[in-house]
């Protein structure tokens, strides 16, 4: 029972750990396998939106710019949110 414990305890730091591991599998990528990854997040992005808009018109390379950015700032978002959770239960 103590051990369970013990690991219910450090489980959401394990949590925290995993996405870190997650961010740096991802930032580790070579920088065509990354690119070629948002691209394809980008065409999909860019499929729903022509199905709620069919007239928009979408410049894929400033697109995925802006989805790479994005990317960027909600990953970290992610993990300082994860993190002050767990300060602030202490």
């Amino acid at each position: 029972m103590l051990k369970y414990r013990k690991f219910i305890s450090h489980f959401p730091w394990i949590i925290v750990v995993l996405w870190m591991f997650l961010i740096f599998s991802l930032s580790a990528q070579p920088a065509q396998k990354s690119d070629h990854l948002s691209i394809g997040v980008t065409e999909k992005v860019v499929a729903i939106v022509e199905k709620v808009a069919p007239r928009t018109n979408l410049n894929l390379d400033v697109l995925n710019h802006v989805i790479r950015k994005n990317a960027h700032f909600f990953i970290y978002l992610v993990l300082a949110i994860m993190v002050q959770i767990h300060i602030n239960k202490k």
